[in-house]
């Protein structure tokens, strides 16, 4: 089912099949990541060896998250595919690398064939959130002011990164392309005129992502991301967008992410959690 589709009409079907949301999201989540590459330029591809590979077996994506996501979703996978696959990520990621599974992967022996190659389940977890309209968004009270921003403001972007240290920091000329960029709405949350976090959504079909969100450290836990979470989820609903979605990253499975907490406050509901296999450390 394409995301272009995807109405009010269609939601309905998305509560009833938890497969049919999963796929819906996992997809879209790939446009996003075909977005970041749109706007790469070539410069930084070669020097920090950004790929996208798509095929039926899933995605590989080489950038801060070095990983191959949706093996086993979009059709069974086999012990050729998923050779393939290991042989795809070890040439072009290297060791540090990883392979998430939908939770409806397939077939029920694919974990088993993983852990033969050496790769087990790492204990980390990619989870998925959505909201949809209708839904009313709570006020979050914050001591910055938040702001929509165009792309004058992507140096913004670009010092909030790199001083909350996140993945991004080595990606900077992504967040260039992307603020501004059509299709796209960035924020950043400013103590008087200085910038002290950020985050940006993309919204297509009828389906919004949000993400890109960093906080600068002296300034974290003050409320900045809950606002931003709250303004974005605000403005894509009153732009006609029927289906939310955003994504934390969990180290540990018992371990939630410190945003995952705003996301449930802005009315989001988890989806799915895509368990991360990655390479046994042998020399432990």
């Amino acid at each position: 089912m394409s995301s272009d589709v995807i109405t009010l009409q269609k939601v309905g079907l998305l509560f009833d099949d938890s497969s049919v949301r999963e796929k819906i999201l996992d997809r879209f989540e790939m446009k996003v990541m075909r977005e970041f590459m749109a706007v790469a330029p070539d410069d930084l591809i070669q020097r920090e060896n950004l790929k996208l590979y798509e095929c039926e077996d899933g995605v590989g994506a080489i950038m801060f998250f070095s990983r191959w996501t949706r093996l086993g979703l979009d059709r069974p996978a086999t012990r050729e595919a998923l050779s393939n696959v290991l042989a795809w990520m070890r040439s072009n990621g290297g060791s540090d690398c990883s392979i998430d599974l939908s939770t409806h992967a397939s077939p029920n022996e694919l974990r088993a064939w993983l852990n033969e190659h050496n790769v087990v389940d790492s204990g980390a977890r990619i989870v998925t959130f959505w909201r949809v309209n209708g839904l009313r968004v709570e006020n979050v009270e914050c001591d910055f002011e938040i702001r929509e921003v165009s792309a004058e403001a992507a140096e913004h972007f670009e010092t909030i990164h790199r001083g909350a240290m996140s993945g991004w920091r080595k990606l900077t000329p992504i967040l260039h392309g992307i603020v501004g960029r059509e299709g796209w709405r960035s924020y950043v949350a400013y103590r008087a005129n200085t910038p002290v976090a950020c985050a940006a959504m993309f919204t297509e079909g009828g389906i919004s992502w949000r993400g890109i969100a960093a906080t600068l450290p002296k300034f974290q836990g003050r409320g900045a991301h809950a606002a931003l979470v709250a303004r974005m989820t605000r403005d894509a609903l009153e732009s006609g967008a029927n289906i939310l979605m955003a994504q934390t990253y969990r180290r540990e499975l018992t371990q939630p992410a410190k945003s995952e907490g705003n996301l449930f406050r802005a009315g989001y509901t988890l989806s799915h959690i895509r368990p991360q296999f990655s390479e046994r450390d042998t020399a432990l």
